[in-house]
């Protein structure tokens, strides 16, 4: 008697979990038909695009986003963005060949110093300060950061060399370009966020090379106190501030 008892209590701790077995294999089991059947779903209401229909899109992509239309911004190979073969000018190119000399007696530094003043400086590919590690720990700090990790790396991308192309139709313009836009972002990037260099890079009108400064201050001395003559000499031939 006792031992068809114990027989009874044991078959009763055997049968239970056998039974939990088969309710979950029969529950993944239709987890997973539905998941199969979710994916034969998406794959049917996916679009099915003919050749010339996909010649056509990215035609229409290059004429709206392309910042040069004969540069192809889609690239051939899968995963590897288009090579840019602009060679632009140092630094130190910069300050020889422009008519606006910086000036070693007048500096500038910020009072307390964070990590938003030299950001660009560090996140720039000549610095090497940055591990991937450190990256990705950066983009997960803050969400600021994580944009601009994610811009800097399309705006290095961009060719901003047309930016030194002359523009005729200044006067009939009737809105700022974005490619423009994207191209001086990319110029300030790759400069460091060196605003005297983004502009001495730019040069032209935006560094007063049409004037002849010689004429001008010659012409004004007589007419001015000598004060006023050495500030205004500074702001053309140093710039301004």
């Amino acid at each position: 008697m006792m031992l068809r008892q114990a027989t009874r209590a044991n078959s009763h701790v055997f049968i239970a979990p056998l039974a939990t077995l088969k309710s979950n294999r029969l529950s993944n089991a239709i987890k997973q038909e539905k998941a199969e059947q979710s994916e034969g779903d998406l794959e049917a209401s996916l679009p099915i695009f003919k050749r010339g229909e996909v010649d056509s899109i990215l035609d229409d992509y290059q004429k709206e986003y392309a910042l040069n239309q004969d540069v192809p911004i889609v690239a051939s190979t899968q995963g590897k963005p288009p090579l840019i073969t602009a060679n632009y000018p140092s630094r130190h190119q910069l300050y020889a060949e422009s008519n606006i000399k910086p000036r070693s007696t007048a500096q500038f530094r910020v009072k307390d110093l964070t990590l938003d003043e030299v950001i660009l400086i560090l996140i720039h590919p000549d610095s090497n300060f940055f591990s991937d590690e450190c990256t990705q720990a950066l983009a997960c700090l803050d969400s600021g950061y994580s944009k601009l990790l994610y811009d800097a790396n399309e705006l290095r991308e961009i060719d901003f060399s047309p930016l030194r192309e002359p523009r005729y139709d200044y006067a009939e313009q009737k809105e700022i370009s974005p490619d423009r836009v994207r191209m001086l972002s990319a110029c300030f990037l790759h400069y460091k966020g060196d605003v005297g260099l983004l502009v001495r890079y730019l040069g032209h009108e935006y560094t007063g090379l049409h004037r002849d400064v010689e004429t001008c201050l010659k012409e004004i001395k007589p007419h001015i106190d000598q004060d006023d003559y050495d500030h205004i000499e500074r702001i053309l031939t140093q710039g301004c501030p």
